[in-house]
């Protein structure tokens, strides 16, 4: 093949592709806010129809999956619970925030929260 046509266009052969991964998961067709923070995205049907919300790619895909993915969502699933089990409410600290605004790290490839300022109410 000298040339492939991908995405409405003709690309020589040779052509170079990024893939952001950080991008996977923020598909305006899939969620009605892809750039908002949602904790519960993945949970649930999908927000736009259809059986269920994709599964995130935050660990890879077939071939390419995670090795230790097992391993860091059981270490979550750990972590998590015993927070929630040691506090009795966790909310957002909007004045901690500059301009009151959640900020992502800049990252070419993998999106990220550079702080998530909260206030707990021990049980």
């Amino acid at each position: 093949l000298s040339e492939v046509e991908l995405f409405g266009r003709r690309w020589p052969r040779g052509a170079s592709f990024v893939v952001l991964q950080g991008a996977a998961n923020l598909d305006p067709g899939v969620y009605p806010e892809p750039s908002g923070f949602d904790v519960g995205r993945f949970a649930g049907p999908a927000p736009t129809g259809g059986d269920a919300v994709p599964p995130p790619l935050s660990f890879g895909w077939g071939a390419h999956h995670c090795l230790g993915a097992h391993l860091a969502r059981a270490e979550g699933e750990i972590a998590f619970a015993a927070i929630l089990d040691a506090f009795e409410r966790i909310d957002l600290d909007v004045s901690a925030l500059p301009d009151g605004e959640l900020r992502y790290r800049p990252s070419f490839t993998l999106r990220g929260l550079e702080s998530l300022p909260v206030t707990v109410t021990p049980r």
